[in-house]
């Protein structure tokens, strides 16, 4: 009877600490940035610590992590900062955007303390409450931004000209957000070799999203446009249903952010055989055919 006891205790307490260490990894990461004195850069860093402490004393710390180059970014004004050869600068704003939530720190916990050590001998600039300083903690988004899907960390404007001849390519690590195009006499342009116009109808904002290494380049006149880089969470794909079908991955659904029909004149996308004018969306293993073009990403079911 003792050893059946003793069994039962021990399987409760390995079930109640799986269940503890479910429930630890089901809170989301959460975002932290500070903003660092540029007369206290000594250096150009590569791994960062964060961490933060209490709220009572400042003096225990509830949660600590690296970040190696690369999973940290580093602004001012909006504009990347890329090392100590930059001028004129008086503060440099360090981010991260996946910081393990393992102490459960919520949105509103905000007389927490914290620091940054930036080259492994310490806090740089001290140890501060979040409220009192340049930081903001908060818990990352559990439903996605169709707008933005790629968020505003590290964002940089870009102006340019495309022609038949120039073209412009988004750069690695990057997905480049474009708000304006303008040409003289209508904007005609392919994407990795897929003829769209200016006119492609955007399904979430009025946002024309490129990914990562795609090229763009004018058919007709020269296209001006403006928009913004920002650091790639999303993998974007480009895809004619003129020349194939696209089947959705098993696992995934597929976000549409832009089609383009005008090539075309029934104008009209299958979804497993049923028409539609536009979709913004599609599910595991549907398959898309039809007159269309079209520009998004996958996410996990």
């Amino acid at each position: 009877m003792n050893k059946q006891r003793t069994l039962s205790i021990i399987v409760s307490l390995i079930v109640s600490t799986l269940f503890l260490i479910s429930v630890a990894y089901a809170v989301p990461p959460i975002s932290l940035e500070k903003d660092v004195p540029r007369s206290l850069l000594t250096a150009n860093p590569t791994t960062i610590i964060l961490s933060i402490y209490d709220a009572q004393t400042g003096g225990t710390q509830l949660a600590t992590q690296s970040f190696q180059l690369g999973q940290w970014f580093a602004d001012y004004s909006f504009i990347k900062w890329d090392s100590l050869n930059q001028v004129g600068i008086e503060m440099v704003r360090f981010k991260v955007d996946n910081f393990i939530n393992t102490a459960g720190i919520t949105e509103s916990d905000q007389d927490l303390w914290v620091e940054i050590d930036l080259y492994g001998t310490g806090s740089v600039g001290g140890r501060e409450r979040i409220k009192n300083v340049a930081w903001s903690l908060f818990p990352q988004k559990s439903a996605l931004d169709l707008e933005i899907p790629d968020g505003l960390i590290n964002t940089s404007p870009v102006l340019t000209q495309v022609t038949q001849v120039i073209s412009y390519t988004v750069p690695p690590g990057k997905n480049l957000y474009i708000s304006d195009f303008y040409s003289l006499d209508g904007v005609f342009f392919t994407i990795n070799g897929v003829l769209f116009n200016g006119y492609a109808h955007t399904n979430y904002s009025s946002l024309f999203i490129m990914g990562e290494n795609m090229v763009i380049q004018s058919t007709g006149n020269p296209i001006n446009i403006n928009g913004y880089l920002v650091n790639k969470k999303k993998d974007f794909i480009v895809h004619d249903l003129n020349t194939s079908n696209y089947t959705v991955p098993n696992g995934k659904i597929l976000i549409i952010t832009a089609h383009d029909t005008s090539f075309n004149s029934s104008g009209s996308v299958s979804i497993n055989g049923l028409y539609f004018y536009k979709v913004s969306i599609a599910h595991s293993g549907e398959v898309l055919s039809g007159n269309s073009k079209f520009i998004g990403y996958l996410i996990n079911q």
